[in-house]
């Protein structure tokens, strides 16, 4: 959507293109890095449980909301 709204505004869509794709390959590889570089450091298992933590706290958030609470 924001893409859209970026390429409405400045009528240019090949440089909002072009920009957003370099944007997603960079956030990627930063992820990609960050990754790495906290599984070497700290146990994958540990990771999984608390990536589980971290999503399962996400889904009782949206469900609180959803709930009008």
């Amino acid at each position: 959507m924001l893409i859209a709204n970026l390429s409405a505004r400045y009528r240019d869509p090949l440089s909002v293109f072009v920009g957003s794709a370099a944007a997603l390959v960079a956030v990627s590889a930063l992820g990609v890095a960050a990754g790495r570089t906290v599984v070497r450091v700290v146990p994958l298992s540990l990771v999984r449980r608390l990536s589980g933590l971290v999503l399962l706290g996400f889904g009782v958030a949206s469900a609180v909301a959803a709930a009008g609470g």
